[in-house]
């Protein structure tokens, strides 16, 4: 699962902090309540799952402590996901597959592209072009994932490459 930031976070009756990804299925962050009670709220749509499928489930987290720091670990998110500003055409792809980064906002990004099993067929970190065309020639036939970390958010799109 990938995409969740701490803006997909709303708490009431308090605020969120320290958000880190501890890996590709948990995350952390620090809730700070204003009184006794607070409610954590983790919306639909906001994240993907490993086969790009978006969520169609909200997450909600009711505390009931002193009015102190928190620190949540929310794990196993599987159907949280997020809608990403990349395209990846065309799809399916049976030579080439050109990754569009020109709608995201940062200078540089990490590129990645999974095989379904989750398993990393390409990387190419800190590029800093707006688009990318990656050979996909010698893939087996299959759904892939292509995953872009830009220093803010992850947002992964499924593709097919089909021989």
């Amino acid at each position: 699962m990938t995409g969740l930031t701490l803006g997909e976070i709303s708490v009431t009756g308090g605020t969120a902090s320290n958000f880190v990804q501890n890996s590709a299925s948990s995350y952390s962050f620090l809730v700070s309540l204003s009184g006794s009670t607070g409610d954590v709220q983790i919306n639909a749509g906001v994240a993907q799952d490993i086969a790009g499928n978006d969520n169609t489930v909200s997450n909600q987290l009711t505390l009931n402590t002193a009015p102190e720091s928190v620190r949540e670990a929310f794990t196993n998110l599987q159907d949280i996901v997020l809608s990403g500003k990349i395209s990846v055409f065309p799809n399916p792809a049976d030579t080439e597959l050109t990754i569009d980064l020109s709608e995201l906002s940062s200078e540089e990004a990490d590129i990645y592209l999974y095989d379904a099993a989750g398993t990393p067929v390409f990387t190419r970190r800190g590029y800093k072009q707006k688009v990318l065309k990656l050979r996909v020639s010698d893939y087996t036939s299959g759904v892939y994932i292509v995953q872009v970390y830009n220093g803010q958010q992850i947002i992964r799109k499924k593709v097919m490459i089909r021989k």
